[in-house]
């Protein structure tokens, strides 16, 4: 019995992570919903919900500042970076916008077909394959998108979703989404339902992803690293960690860290994981300024 206990001791000292810091933003009502960070120059990226203004900074630092890019779209919710780009979904404006790192300034977006109604999108989160070509989740409709440059600037309908096992309800269904490393599949989290779904980027299979140990409701962006995929689990104030298995068709679940604010974005960088305390719950509230947002850096163990 001891033995045994001194073993799940140890096992769950694993699977904590230690919060080492923080960074912040420092400015007023920003409301970061979306987080991104680049390896080839260890930095981070962050948007606003409420302007879509992008923040950037070495990880290194202790604040964010101001990208300087010449446009913004209205809303900046899912952020992911390839190479020397940024990616980023709008939300209700229906597009993904492409920045450029080098030249600091917008280079192009993505739109979904105009045919489309503009108050059933929400354009959420963005799964990149390489500079040209990615997937995009839609909280409102049950589509995958994909983009491709080579292709065009339009945002198409990649896999409708309402004859698959992703069942669309009230509120906020698809969310973040995330690439495996053999881009093989997609992992997509539903946020309403708490459910995970692995979609072949090839046959466009879809199946639910069995989960143990942990509830993922209110889950909104992903992280991956190999077989390990973090959720932010928003409502609740949690970061959860999946051990997956070679197929990601199961999976389970722990509680990695608790005590966010309201966390909508995780990222994952060289031995840290980064976590964005959006506190969006506060967003609605009349008359409200909040003057700092955090980003908790935190060790991986």
């Amino acid at each position: 019995m001891k033995s045994i206990s001194i073993l799940f001791f140890l096992t769950l000292c694993q699977l904590l992570l230690g919060q080492e810091r923080t960074i912040t933003v420092d400015v007023e009502n920003a409301f970061p919903e979306g987080l991104a960070y680049a390896k080839n120059t260890n930095t981070l990226y962050c948007g606003s919900m409420m302007n879509g203004v992008l923040h950037e900074t070495e990880v290194s630092k202790s604040t964010f500042k101001r990208f300087p890019a010449n446009e913004n779209p209205p809303s900046a919710l899912g952020i992911k970076v390839f190479d020397d780009r940024i990616y980023v979904a709008t939300g209700t404006k229906g597009t993904v916008e492409v920045y450029s790192t080098t030249y600091r300034q917008k280079l192009f977006e993505f739109i979904v077909p105009k045919s489309l109604n503009k108050n059933e999108i929400f354009i959420n989160d963005i799964a990149v394959v390489n500079t040209n070509v990615g997937y995009v989740t839609d909280s409102f409709r049950p589509v995958i998108y994909s983009f491709n440059k080579q292709e065009g600037n339009i945002l198409k309908e990649w896999l409708k979703l309402d004859k698959s096992s992703i069942k669309y309800k009230t509120g906020y269904n698809l969310n973040g989404i995330v690439l495996t490393q053999d881009q093989k599949y997609l992992i997509i989290i539903q946020t309403n339902t708490g459910e995970l779904f692995r979609i072949n980027t090839v046959s466009k299979e879809v199946i639910k992803i069995n989960i143990k140990g942990a509830s993922l409701l209110n889950g909104d962006g992903l992280a991956i690293e190999n077989n390990v995929i973090y959720v932010a689990l928003n409502i609740d104030g949690k970061l959860a960690k999946i051990d997956m298995d070679k197929d990601f068709s199961t999976g389970t679940a722990t509680i990695a860290n608790d005590g966010f604010e309201f966390p909508t974005a995780v990222a994952v960088g060289k031995n840290k994981v980064y976590v964005l305390n959006s506190q969006l719950d506060q967003a609605k509230i009349e008359n409200v300024k909040i003057k700092q947002f955090k980003i908790s850096v935190l060790s991986k163990k």
